[in-house]
């Protein structure tokens, strides 16, 4: 569930900065990489969670404070392009200072975000409307 929404915010944001072209409005996706924070517990448990808290401070940003740091990047850097995908640079981009990443294919799937897209439409009745 957590992996699906995670996917579902980065369609979002690909098929918002595909209705941004041309506008001179920007849609940037931003993720904090891997950080110490209570979600880990919360995902994955208490027990199990609390042993894979040493590998998060190992290998990941020490907290929330450090995790911000892509979006606030994303926000502050000027020029950064529309649909661009913000995160850590570090290996397997769990760490480090943030930078350009590569979206996932399925991320950049333009039928399934269109798709997504439709279907919150339908399901809240409502019409997201970008002009």
């Amino acid at each position: 569930a957590y992996a699906q929404s995670k996917l579902a915010m980065t369609l979002y944001g690909v098929e918002l900065a595909r209705k941004f072209e041309g506008s001179g409005r920007r849609s940037l996706i931003a993720h904090p990489g891997v950080s110490n924070t209570d979600i880990v517990g919360r995902h994955y448990g208490r027990l199990l969670g609390k042993m894979l808290m040493p590998l998060v401070n190992l290998y990941g940003i020490s907290g929330p404070k450090e995790g911000a740091s892509s979006i606030i990047y994303a926000i502050r850097e000027e020029g950064i392009p529309n649909g661009s995908y913000i995160g850590p640079q570090g290996k397997k981009e769990w760490r480090g200072s943030p930078g350009h990443c590569q979206l996932s294919d399925k991320a950049l799937d333009e039928e399934l975000a269109r798709q997504l897209w439709q279907f919150s439409e339908e399901l809240t009745g409502d019409r997201f409307i970008i002009d």
